[in-house]
C-alpha cells in the first residue's frame, strides 16, 4: 500500500488524497464515512477531498435518499484526466519559467551594463574565470584583436568557437610572440615547454585559420586589445618558485590607443613567420 501511495504522491496527490483514491479504487460505491474508515483519516478531510475529486472528474457523487455515495470513474478516464492536468500544469510552469527568466535576463543585462561602466576590473589567480572573461571579450569584438605573448600562453591547436565566430564577422586577429628558450604553452590543461620549431608549427596552423603572426626578440608585457577599446593585461610573477597571475581589464579608449601604439611599433620591428623560419636555418 505504501508504495502505491508514494507513486500517487509522485503524481501530485497529497498523502490523504492518495489514501482516499486507493479506497475508491476498490470499485465499491461508498459513503464518506466508509471511505474515512477505509483510508483511516478524519471524515472532515474526506469531505474536502471528495468535493475536489468530484470537481476534477475523478469520482462521481451519487445522491441517495439517505446519504451521498461516491464511486471512482473508469480508471482509464481518470488516467487521461490526470495526464492532461500534468501536461497543463507543466505548460503553465514552462511559460512561467520563460517569462521569469526573460525578466531575469533583462535585469542581468541591465546590471551587466551598469557593471561594465567601470573602467577597471581585476582578476586574481589561475582560474577558469580568466578564460571565460577572455571569451566574453572576444564575443563582443567585431573588428580587431591584438595579442602580445611572452613566456607563457594558453594555446590550443584548434581555434575556439568564439574566435571562429569572430573571423566570420570579418574580424582581424594579429599576434606577436616573444622568441624565448623557455616558451611554454598550455595544451590540454597542462603547461608544456616547446621548441622554436614547435612554436612555428603552431603558428603555421594559426595562420591557416586566419591569425596574422609575428615574432619579437622581446615582448615586455602579455596583453590583448579588443576593438581598440578594451585592454586585457596578464601580469605574471614568481612567488616562492611558483607563477602567480593577476589580470587587469581596462575599458578606456585612451589607454587602448597607447597599447595599440606600442603594439604597432613592435609589429613593424618584428619578424614575419617566414623570416623567423630562416633564422633557424642559420
Amino acid at each position: 500500500m505504501k508504495d502505491k501511495i508514494q507513486k500517487l504522491e509522485n503524481l501530485g496527490f497529497t498523502v490523504n488524497e492518495s489514501k482516499v483514491f486507493m479506497s475508491l479504487m476498490s470499485g465499491k460505491v461508498m459513503t464518506a464515512t466508509e471511505i474515512a474508515d477505509s483510508a483511516n483519516i478524519p471524515r472532515t478531510s474526506v469531505y474536502e477531498i471528495l468535493k475536489s475529486f468530484t470537481e476534477k472528474g475523478i469520482c462521481n457523487e451519487i445522491e441517495t435518499p439517505t446519504k451521498n455515495k461516491y464511486e471512482i470513474i473508469d480508471p482509464e478516464v481518470v488516467k487521461d484526466k490526470i495526464e492532461r492536468e500534468i501536461k497543463r500544469s507543466n505548460m503553465v510552469r514552462l511559460d512561467s519559467l520563460e517569462n521569469t527568466f526573460n525578466e531575469f535576463k533583462a535585469l542581468y543585462k541591465a546590471d551587466s551594463e551598469e557593471e561594465s561602466s567601470h573602467d577597471i576590473e581585476l582578476l586574481r589567480g589561475f582560474n577558469k574565470h580568466r578564460q571565460l572573461r577572455v571569451e566574453q571579450l572576444i564575443k563582443s569584438s567585431n573588428e580587431q584583436i591584438l595579442l602580445m605573448n611572452r613566456l607563457r600562453a594558453v594555446v590550443s591547436k584548434e581555434q575556439g568557437d568564439e574566435v571562429k565566430k569572430f573571423f566570420k564577422r570579418g574580424g582581424e586577429l594579429k599576434a606577436i610572440y616573444e622568441i624565448t628558450k623557455d616558451f611554454k604553452v598550455k595544451i590540454d590543461n597542462k603547461w608544456t615547454e616547446i621548441t622554436k620549431e614547435e612554436l612555428i608549427d603552431l603558428c603555421e596552423q594559426f595562420e591557416k585559420d586566419g591569425v596574422k603572426t609575428r615574432f619579437a626578440k622581446t615582448v615586455s608585457q602579455n596583453a590583448m586589445v579588443f576593438d581598440r577599446e578594451t585592454v586585457f593585461l596578464n601580469i605574471l610573477k614568481e612567488v616562492k618558485g611558483k607563477p602567480e597571475a593577476s589580470d587587469i581589464i581596462v575599458k578606456n579608449t585612451s589607454f587602448a590607443d597607447l597599447i595599440c601604439y606600442t603594439f604597432d611599433k613592435l609589429w613593424e620591428e618584428s619578424m614575419t613567420l617566414n623570416e623567423f623560419k630562416k633564422t633557424l636555418k642559420k
